[in-house]
């Protein structure tokens, strides 16, 4: 039986590397680009079974140069089936395409079958460029002139041969070398292409397939700055100014090139546009800016600014100047100014531009009196008032206000002068009638002639009567005028005035003093609180009351009808009108009405009214038997009463 031989498919894969570039695998079966002078690295991966079989270690495996029929080395594969060769190209080896080979032969005794496999190597005559400069400075709008030099593997110049600028992957500009292999270019610089700060240009040859010339580059940094602008300011003013004034400034823009002409120039107020100009061809400009109500007292600061341009630096100048204003200020004074009364003076305070005036405060001094005030003002107000008590002596007072708490008000001290007069007046202490009187019934009044220091003697009074002037008479010793009079006859009512005309000298001012009173023959009467105690043993409250008419007479025998509680009762006021109740004590504390209505008969005509009674929580304990007789007698006192004012109970029963 005759032997048969297997042979087992083989699979070399190829990858070659060059040492002296960054390591790159590149397969068998693509071309790869490598240069004279390189070390390129061969190396094969023996598998059986396909692609993906299993490496076969161990074997040899020749190198060749395929194109030139040249073996290039040996190796055996390892355990992994990998093996590879270093192969440093010759520096006078032909450029050009040429084939690598690698072979394996084949091993009868472990039935492994002959396989090659090849790769297409490219080889290139390296290229190198030289440059004059490696690092240069300019600033945009600058033109920089730039050499290089093309050379060979050799350092045989290379002429007519296009060289490139780039920066990134944006090509710059383009120059070809010259017959010694210099390439010169002209360049501007300017944000196009470059940006401030440093930037990294390249200096390129690209690949030359055709005459087999490999790809070189160098690499310079350009550091493109602005160049540097500069104000200058000269102003009018050093530290402050005043409210509608003018600021004004001399301004030079000017870099180390010289002025910087047609230029704009921004000016602001803390932040704010106040405007713009354009620089003359020295680079200079004025300007001349109101001090107005855009301007606010306190510190501003004032900002020339430019912004630059392509070729020129931003730059600023800063300057602070203090607003300061003098101060409006008004005082309002009421007449009369009366001593011993307060008084209201309007003040009104702004800057010259009419705005209130942050944190201002006004110091009065009444350097008469001595008198000493604060006033403040609201935040957003030009009004305060101060009330003043002026007082003695009497006449002109010289009243100073001096302003402060805002630093920015260009202080000074305003005066006004305010006549103090003293205003005297009348008051009734007694009167023998409460405004009704019987047709000639005898009248007495007692009147008293004051001011705000005391009684007003020896002052001539006119008397007059219903527009008719009767006489005059003197004040005593106490301010006091007695009066006697018959009532007219006549029904109805009726006006006695005094007078008092006042004296400039002494700067006292007139009053007038009227009493009115009714001549009737039909007479109102009213019911009066005498007093009223509580008898806690009876449980009761003893109130004492009088029927009186309000010509001053007491009326007897007047029907009186009284509401208290829940009970209504009838009393008949005795011969001189004296009326005594007995009333129950309430079950518990308060403030209590006790009603009543007077009948209205002949020549009397009955009110209505009522009287307010306090119940304390002591009372009714004490009416309970709880007090002690020391409590019991105390509680026998007149109680607090709290009578309802006239003018409601005194109305006319219909």
């Amino acid at each position: 039986m005759k032997r048969r031989k297997v042979l087992l498919f083989l699979v070399l894969i190829f990858t070659l590397t060059v040492l002296s570039t960054t390591p790159t695998d590149v397969d068998a079966e693509e071309p790869f680009f490598a240069c004279r002078g390189e070390d390129v690295v061969i190396s094969i991966t023996l598998l059986q079974n396909g692609t993906y079989g299993e490496p076969v270690p161990y074997q040899p495996v020749e190198f060749f140069d395929q194109t030139n029929n040249l073996l290039l080395g040996t190796t055996y594969t390892d355990s992994l089936g990998f093996g590879s060769i270093t192969w440093l190209i010759p520096l006078d080896y032909q450029v050009g395409i040429t084939t690598l080979n690698a072979t394996f032969r084949g091993n009868a005794s472990l039935f492994l079958a002959p396989t090659s496999t090849s790769v297409i190597l490219h080889i290139m005559s390296s290229t190198e460029i030289q440059t004059n400069l490696t690092y240069l400075l300019c600033a945009p709008g600058d033109a920089i002139t730039l050499e290089t030099t093309l050379l060979d593997d050799e350092g045989t110049p290379l002429p007519n041969h296009p060289i490139n600028i780039r920066r990134e992957f944006q090509t710059i500009a383009t120059s070809h070398t010259n017959a010694s292999g210099i390439a010169t270019f002209a360049i501007d610089c300017n944000t196009s292409w470059l940006v401030l700060g440093e930037n990294e240009v390249r200096i390129v040859y690209d690949q030359n397939l055709s005459e087999h010339r490999a790809e070189s580059q160098e690499s310079i940094t350009i550091h493109m700055q602005q160049i540097q602008s500069m104000i200058t300011i000269n102003s009018n003013v050093t530290d402050a100014i005043s409210l509608r004034n003018n600021l004004q400034y001399q301004i030079t823009l000017a870099s180390p090139e010289g002025p910087l002409p047609n230029s704009m120039v921004r000016i602001t107020l803390d932040g704010h546009l106040l405007l713009e100009t354009l620089t003359d061809f020295q680079g200079n400009c004025s300007t001349t800016i109101a001090i107005d109500d855009q301007f606010s007292l306190g510190d501003h600061s004032i900002r020339i600014e430019y912004f630059g341009s392509e070729r020129y630096s931003s730059c600023h100048k800063t300057d602070s100047i203090s607003v300061t204003s003098p101060l409006n200020f008004t005082a309002q004074v009421p007449s009369p100014v009366v001593a011993g009364r307060t008084t209201s003076l309007n003040i009104s305070a702004s800057d010259i531009m009419g705005r209130p005036v942050p944190g201002l405060i006004l110091d009065l001094n009444d350097t008469s009196s001595g008198t000493q005030l604060r006033g403040y003002f609201n935040p957003n107000s030009t009004q305060t008032m101060f009330t003043v008590p002026f007082s003695e002596p009497l006449g002109s007072h010289i009243v100073l206000f001096h302003p402060s708490g805002n630093a920015y008000i260009e202080a000074t001290t305003f005066e006004i002068v305010v006549v103090v007069w003293s205003q005297p007046v009348f008051d009734l202490l007694s009167s023998s009638i409460e405004n009704y009187a019987w047709p000639n019934q005898e009248v007495t009044l007692e009147i008293r002639l004051s001011d705000w220091l005391g009684n007003l003697a020896n002052r001539e009074v006119a008397i007059g009567l219903d527009g008719t002037n009767q006489s005059s008479v003197v004040t005593n010793q106490a301010g006091i005028v007695r009066l006697s009079f018959s009532a007219p006859s006549t029904q109805q009512q009726h006006i006695m005035t005094l007078s008092y005309t006042g004296n400039s000298l002494s700067y006292e001012r007139g009053t007038v003093y009227e009493y009115s009173f009714t001549v009737t023959r039909t007479m109102p009467v009213d019911v009066y609180l005498d007093d009223y105690e509580f008898q806690y043993p009876l449980k009761r409250i003893v109130v004492n009351l009088q029927t009186k008419g309000l010509n001053g007479s007491r009326v007897g025998g007047l029907q009186v009808s009284f509401s208290w509680l829940v009970t209504d009762v009838e009393y008949t006021s005795s011969t001189d009108g004296y009326v005594t109740l007995h009333l129950s004590v309430p079950n518990e504390a308060g403030v209590f009405t006790l009603t009543y209505s007077v009948e209205s008969v002949d020549t009397v005509h009955g009110m209505n009214g009522s009287f307010l009674i306090v119940v304390r929580q002591l009372d009714i304990r004490a009416s309970g038997g709880l007090g002690v007789p020391i409590i019991a007698l105390a509680l026998v006192l007149p109680a607090a009463i709290v009578a309802i004012p006239t003018l409601i109970r005194r109305i006319p029963m219909d």
